[in-house]
């Protein structure tokens, strides 16, 4: 991956942070090939569709943030393109329940050096801890994910929840039972999609 195909709309990426993403992208096709970590069909787009699609989140994450949690984890994203790109003073926690891709997560902070991410392997429902900013993407419904992300926010914790092109329709069921305040900040990589900042949630 050369700088010169970073997208406009990234602005600067570290060299470090872009050698990590690199390996990291290097990783996740070599793990494709025996567990399912994205869709074999978007390999060939694996930057546009996965990696900076995940790295958008990037700059809306307050700097005072010290703790993250990202759901359902996965292949890493947007858990292990947070870990390169957000500094060591925010600790990162991902819970994934499938041992296959908790496996990879593990080697993928190992092989990447990021002494500030932790990997879960369990059930986003048996966590303990609470955390100043919860994300996911591409785990469950907003109605859902608010009901896993209501128990874990720290006071004043925000969600980052990237959706598709249906996520009006998922605010207004997710509102259905749930109180809270949001922004939908227009994704860079899928016009019809956004990300739902979510804050002050509570049970309606």
């Amino acid at each position: 991956m050369h700088a010169a195909s970073i997208p406009s709309w990234v602005g600067h990426v570290p060299h470090e942070t872009m050698e990590r993403l690199s390996t990291y992208a290097a990783l996740l096709l070599k793990w494709n090939a025996a567990i399912n970590l994205v869709g074999k069909t978007t390999e060939r787009d694996l930057w546009q569709r996965h990696i900076w699609d995940s790295y958008q989140l990037v700059p809306l994450v307050p700097h005072e943030t010290s703790s993250l949690v990202d759901l359902g984890s996965g292949g890493g994203l947007p858990g292990i393109v947070l870990a390169c790109a957000l500094p060591e003073s925010c600790d990162i926690t991902m819970v994934e329940r499938d041992m296959r891709k908790a496996s990879f997560l593990r080697e993928a902070v190992r092989s990447l050096g990021l002494k500030h991410a932790t990997v879960i392997h369990g059930d986003v429902t048996e966590l303990s801890q609470r955390f100043g900013l919860i994300t996911s993407r591409a785990l469950a419904s907003l109605d859902l994910l608010c009901s896993f992300a209501h128990p874990l926010r720290e006071e004043g914790a925000i969600c980052l929840f990237p959706k598709g092109e249906q996520y009006a329709t998922e605010i207004a069921q997710a509102r259905a039972n749930w109180s809270f305040d949001y922004r939908v900040i227009p994704s860079k990589t899928n016009e019809k999609a956004g990300i739902v900042s979510v804050s002050q949630l509570c049970s309606a």
